[in-house]
């Protein structure tokens, strides 16, 4: 457990790097992470985690339809326990998104998303 509170940890402060960096999402202040879904898609992208929210930047998408779109996270669970909860979005249809890299480096810990893709940035 303690190697996932600091992984957390790890995560949440990459995270608010991210938010308050510059609007480039891949800037020297960003961490890139590999996600796979259990709707197939795979893509990477940035997170930013700030007050009550939990989005992302994807910035390639197994799905091109989904190349600059921002995913909202509902709930983040790492190793099963939820420890985000975003409020509202009832009614939409989720999706489970799994860390499977964070910098290219292996996740062991198994860490989850839980929400929807937004359309793209214009």
């Amino acid at each position: 457990m303690r190697k996932s509170a600091a992984l957390v940890s790890s995560l949440l402060l990459m995270a608010l790097a991210t938010a308050t960096a510059s609007a480039d999402p891949t800037n020297s202040n960003a961490g890139i992470e590999s996600f796979a879904c259990d709707n197939g898609v795979t893509f990477d992208g940035t997170a930013t985690i700030e007050s009550h929210t939990a989005t992302g930047h994807v910035l390639s998408a197994s799905d091109p339809s989904l190349d600059n779109a921002v995913f909202q996270a509902k709930y983040v669970t790492v190793d099963g326990t939820v420890l985000k909860t975003t409020p509202g979005f009832d009614g939409r249809p989720l999706v489970n998104c799994t860390i499977t890299a964070i910098g290219g480096q292996p996740v062991g810990d198994v860490i989850v998303f839980t929400g929807y893709f937004t359309p793209a940035w214009g």
